[in-house]
């Protein structure tokens, strides 16, 4: 099946932190970086994940570092409509106008890119209290492009008959 649109969150083109300590971004930076404030969360949840949330792995680090040249490359080759959610307490990626500008300006073959805001988020939105809002704006987005992409194609109805 091919590839209908893109829907990206939690991930910019720069960094919003200095990669050359990622090891050392575990406990309560670690934390701040990867959730925001607790309040985001169901009771409990940032608790819960202490145990699992572990310092950033030297290979992910490498590939976050790469990333700035790579997208240069890479996003210009999307050809299907794009849409990026930057949570309001997003830490790890900047996400200033300035930069979100410059983010677009790369998916220069997609025929639509939508950035959005979600306010009231961290970093994992799909586990913060936003999340339902989040999921549905994306299958919103998604049903959105397949009527588009329908309707680009001549194939869409209108329920109309003459």
């Amino acid at each position: 099946m091919p590839v209908v649109a893109v829907d990206v969150s939690g991930c910019g083109r720069r960094p919003a932190v200095d990669l050359s300590g990622a090891r050392e971004l575990d406990g309560l930076r670690g934390r701040r970086l990867n959730w925001g404030p607790s309040r985001l969360y169901p009771p409990g949840a940032v608790r819960a994940s202490a145990d699992i949330v572990t310092a950033m792995p030297p290979r992910e680090a490498e590939g976050v570092a790469r990333w700035p040249r790579l997208s240069a490359e890479v996003l210009p080759r999307v050809r299907v409509p794009v849409r990026l959610t930057f949570a309001e307490y997003e830490a790890w990626w900047r996400h200033t106008d300035e930069d979100l500008a410059e983010l677009v300006s790369l998916f220069s073959g997609a025929p639509r890119v939508l950035v959005e805001r979600l306010p009231d988020a961290g970093h994992n939105i799909s586990l913060g209290l936003a999340a339902r809002t989040y999921h549905l704006r994306a299958l919103a987005f998604l049903e959105e492009s397949l009527r588009l992409r329908k309707a680009a194609a001549g194939t869409e109805t209108t329920g109309v008959t003459s």
